[in-house]
């Protein structure tokens, strides 16, 4: 169990894995100096209230978004146009899984059956080339 001390993200490890064009997995790498990734939160239910006062709720199953962001000079940025220009040259969503290390929580989480949703195709460019958001959505969480 972690001692509620640690909160380091700078050992935070993620490793992308897509079927048939990474299978073994990249280690991503030159994250952005002040953010390296989001999992935004997600409903878990859906809930109303009738015109008698009475609420009811049920569970749905929704997508997880993930966000990376890596600064615009990231070696790891080649994986993301990898895949982002397969999908686009073979008109197909290519399956992605990304696992995240985080030894600061003790956890290792896992996202599965993913595809890409969005990227840039190239880095803003203001008094220096800014940092890009690659985000991807995922079925599952574990």
């Amino acid at each position: 169990m972690a001692d509620y001390f640690d909160v380091t993200s700078a050992n935070v490890q993620i490793i992308l894995a897509c079927e048939d064009l990474y299978p073994s997995g990249v280690k991503l790498e030159g994250f952005s100096a002040d953010s390296v990734m989001t999992a935004d939160g997600v409903d878990q239910s859906e809930n109303r209230r009738g015109v008698d006062g009475r609420m009811v709720s049920g569970v749905v199953k929704n997508i997880q978004p993930v966000s990376i962001v890596l600064e615009a000079n990231s070696p790891s940025l080649e994986v993301f146009e990898t895949i982002r220009d397969a999908m686009s040259a073979n008109c197909k969503p290519y399956e992605l899984t990304l696992t995240v290390f985080v030894p600061a929580l003790e956890k290792t989480i896992v996202f599965r059956r993913g595809a890409l949703k969005n990227g840039p195709n190239l880095p803003s460019v203001q008094k220096t080339l800014q940092p890009t958001t690659w985000t991807m959505e995922f079925q599952e969480v574990a």
